[in-house]
């Protein structure tokens, strides 16, 4: 496994408009990681699909269980809730190979570099995103 470092991350304030990626448990391996784009909280887990919750209320539970978090505020989110809500919903649930990176990697393919798909871990991805400008800011919460 390697080690990927982030730099100049900024304390997180408040959602604004666009996509961010969020990496929950970001000290675990693997941590899970979801979208919010425009405020809705998209993830795919074992227990299945979060297609489009509000925002806040996951902000809320990471202040409550003191979940370490990024927020990973992402350039040109040229997407559409409707395009990304189908693309989570290609999987129901965490399985075998399917793992919460899959919709994620699909949705940042069509945006910014279909080399992403290839990607198994996030570690991987990051890279990608920074080498196309893809990262607009990083934020934490925890």
């Amino acid at each position: 496994m390697t080690n990927y470092l982030i730099h100049n991350i900024k304390p997180f304030g408040c959602f604004d408009s666009g996509m961010y990626l969020v990496i929950l448990h970001a000290n675990d391996i693997p941590p899970h990681i979801g979208i919010i784009y425009n405020e809705k909280y998209f993830s795919l887990t074992v227990s299945g699909q979060t297609l489009g919750d509000d925002s806040k209320v996951l902000k809320k539970l990471i202040h409550r269980k003191q979940i370490k978090t990024l927020f990973i505020k992402l350039a040109r989110a040229l997407n559409s809730k409707d395009n990304i809500r189908n693309t989570f919903m290609e999987k129901k649930r965490v399985h075998g190979n399917i793992t919460c990176l899959f919709p994620i990697k699909k949705v940042l393919a069509e945006m910014y570099s279909k080399s992403i798909t290839r990607a198994k871990f996030i570690y991987e991805v990051l890279p990608l995103l920074y080498e196309t400008k893809s990262i607009e800011d990083v934020y934490h919460l925890n």
